[in-house]
């Protein structure tokens, strides 16, 4: 008797279990070219991005941005202190100004990112967003709110 219940729960377990949908729980991804991003952040437009993989550098210095002098590369020039050529430049002689929401949920980057120097006048988030090359956000400033959520640099 304990066989036959054994068998029948087996059985019916058995049944109960391949008969179910199997679902994938893998991630896709689409690709998107750093260059679309970097367009529509020169047009001042939003980036709302979500399961993507993002191919190029993302470099905001190589695109044309509104300019403001970097006040503290005037304050080191007036200081009266010896900096390096590299210090100097390092600091950026001017800030570039971000107009753009962003919005950059479960994705991944390929390449290299390049922040530096730069003002984020709207919202700045970056959640469960994967980094596999350098990151750079020296002397960058986030006017309004910004989020590093599940982050990794590797």
């Amino acid at each position: 008797m304990k066989c036959q219940k054994l068998f029948f729960w087996t059985l019916l377990s058995f049944f109960v279990f391949t008969s179910m949908p199997v679902v994938c729980l893998a991630d896709e991804y689409r690709e998107i070219q750093a260059s679309e991003i970097l367009n529509q952040i020169e047009k001042g437009e939003d980036v709302n991005l979500t399961n993507c993989r993002i191919i190029g550098e993302l470099n905001l210095n190589e695109i044309k941005l509104e300019n403001i002098p970097n006040p503290k590369y005037n304050e080191s020039l007036k200081s009266g202190y010896y900096y390096s050529e590299g210090y100097l430049e390092s600091h950026g002689v001017n800030i570039k100004i971000i107009k753009s929401n962003i919005v950059i949920r479960n994705s991944i980057f390929e390449n290299n990112l390049d922040f530096s120097n730069c003002l984020f006048t709207k919202s700045f988030s970056f959640a469960k967003v994967n980094c596999s090359s350098t990151a750079n956000f020296r002397n960058t400033t986030f006017g309004d709110s910004a989020v590093f959520f599940g982050m990794y640099f590797w």
